[in-house]
């Protein structure tokens, strides 16, 4: 066929959509990452044998005003400034395909899956209300060192505040000097010790130590313009689509997923499972049952539990519970033969006279009754 001495359709759009491509990322679950960038993850074998991993972090230009970190009078996390993190909320498990989905508040919006958890919560429906509960995670960029599993490029981080940030607070607490790590010029090296951890059936790794090392170099300025904005990595639903997904249901439950093995090429992030208690204590309303206080310290209401204080139970001694003592049989109610009251007044003269009557079974009788005096009269 001849072409349209018009032109083509096509003329402009196809090499259009080409450049987008070459600058558009990959969306896996909750997270977009832009193109070029992969997730690096602790190698479950190395925390099997008990080594390190080398990590550098590196700061992102923040540009959501109202990152959760934010602190104006000392000038933390607020927009155009540099700030190394980004924690944010997830919700697991919701609608037919389990997904795991980022909460609204992470961002100071409004969230059908939060405000329906609080409404099982008031009616006393806590096994329910946990499926919906909260986890708190954290996203950094990272730079992986002394390994061949992935480049010394900036990797995003992706992993619950519990199994890492909880302990870093905890080590920044007690030396002070360390918070210059994320520093681009004067920054620090971090060597993790993660322990193998496995909760559901599924492995996960925990930091159990961290230490920190001068560089053996400080980074250039310009690495920022590669370094991802956190900010916008995460895909978060609006709260109808959020609404929707969570009035979906299914009666079969999906065959749980392979463990993808540690590898350059991005796998979807599948998020750890986080440390919990038991499920008989209620998590104290302070630290959110983390046991520190939002500076990393421990929490002084429930002094590092996570319970609320006044529902912590004895687990080594648990009191046996009273045996319910029998109900009393019913005494039987007096029968009519008619033309008595069962209730010891005037059968038919003083019907409505009393509140027996509203339940009484000779009602009916004592109406007629009532009615044939009256016509007697």
């Amino acid at each position: 066929m001849k072409p349209s001495a018009k032109g083509s359709k096509f003329r402009g759009k196809v090499s259009t959509n080409a450049r987008k491509q070459k600058t558009e990322g990959s969306s896996y679950g909750y997270l977009k990452l832009p193109k070029g960038i992969n997730i690096w993850t602790p190698d479950l074998k190395v925390a099997s044998r008990g080594e390190t991993e080398w990590i550098d972090i590196l700061p992102y230009i923040v540009t959501d005003p109202r990152h959760p970190d934010r602190d104006p009078n000392l000038e933390i996390a607020t927009p155009n400034t540099l700030w190394y993190r980004r924690p944010f909320i997830i919700h697991r498990n919701i609608g037919v395909g389990k997904d795991t989905v980022v909460c609204p508040t992470s961002f100071g919006k409004k969230c059908p899956i939060c405000e329906a958890r609080a409404n099982l919560l008031k009616n006393g429906d806590k096994e329910a209300a946990d499926a919906l509960k909260q986890s708190k995670r954290s996203l950094y960029v990272v730079v992986p060192l002394k390994t061949s599993n992935y480049k010394e490029v900036p990797h995003i981080f992706d992993i619950s505040q519990a199994c890492f940030q909880y302990l870093l607070n905890d080590e920044l607490a007690t030396k002070e000097h360390w918070g210059d790590f994320p520093d681009l010029e004067d920054g620090l090296s971090l060597e993790i010790r993660f322990a193998k951890k496995t909760l559901y059936k599924n492995d996960y790794a925990e930091a159990s130590r961290i230490d920190m090392h001068e560089r053996e170099e400080g980074y250039n300025p310009k690495i920022l313009e590669k370094v991802p904005n956190l900010d916008e990595m995460l895909n978060v639903l609006s709260y109808k689509e959020l609404e929707a997904k969570l009035l979906e249901f299914t009666d079969t439950e999906e065959e749980e997923e392979e463990v993808t093995p540690n590898e350059e090429v991005t796998p979807e992030p599948e998020p750890e499972p986080e440390p919990e208690n038991d499920g008989n204590d209620e998590n104290c309303a302070s630290c959110e049952g983390s046991g520190q206080n939002t500076r990393g310290n421990t929490c002084r209401i429930c002094k590092g539990s996570g319970i609320k204080p006044t529902e912590k139970k004895n687990i080594m001694k648990p009191e046996p519970e009273p045996e319910p003592e029998p109900e009393p049989e019913p005494e039987p109610e007096p029968e009519n033969d008619g033309n008595e009251c069962p209730h010891g007044m005037r059968f038919g003269t003083d019907l409505e006279s009393d509140d027996c009557c509203n339940e009484c079974d000779a009602w009916q009788a004592c109406a007629d009754k009532h009615t044939e005096m009256q016509d007697e009269k």
